[in-house]
C-alpha cells in the first residue's frame, strides 16, 4: 500500500502504523514531477499499481469577492481542477 499526501509527518507515522507493507511517498498531486516520482516508486517497491485512489481537495477561499486573494483563489483552483489526473 503506498500512502501520498503531503504532510510527510503524518504519512510517515500512518505508514508506520500499518507495517512493512505500507510505503509513504511525499506528493503533491498539482505538481506532476510529485506524482511521477510517487508511481516510480511504488512501481519500484510493489512491482505495479493495482488502483489508485485521489481524495485530493480543499475548500475555496470564503468571504467578499473584494476581500479574496488572487493567490488563494489560484491555489484552489489548481488543486480542484489542475490535479493530475483532476
Amino acid at each position: 500500500m503506498v500512502i501520498a499526501g503531503r504532510s510527510s509527518e503524518k504519512g510517515n507515522a500512518l505508514a508506520h502504523r500499518l507495517g512493512e507493507n505500507a510505503l509513504f511517498v511525499r506528493t503533491d498531486v498539482t505538481q506532476e514531477s510529485d506524482v511521477d516520482n510517487m508511481i516510480s516508486l511504488s512501481v519500484k517497491r510493489f512491482g505495479r499499481i493495482d488502483c489508485l485512489f485521489n481524495n485530493a481537495g480543499t475548500p475555496g477561499p470564503i468571504g467578499a469577492i473584494e476581500e479574496t486573494d488572487l493567490a488563494d483563489v489560484n491555489a484552489a483552483m489548481s488543486l480542484l481542477f489542475g490535479a493530475v489526473g483532476g
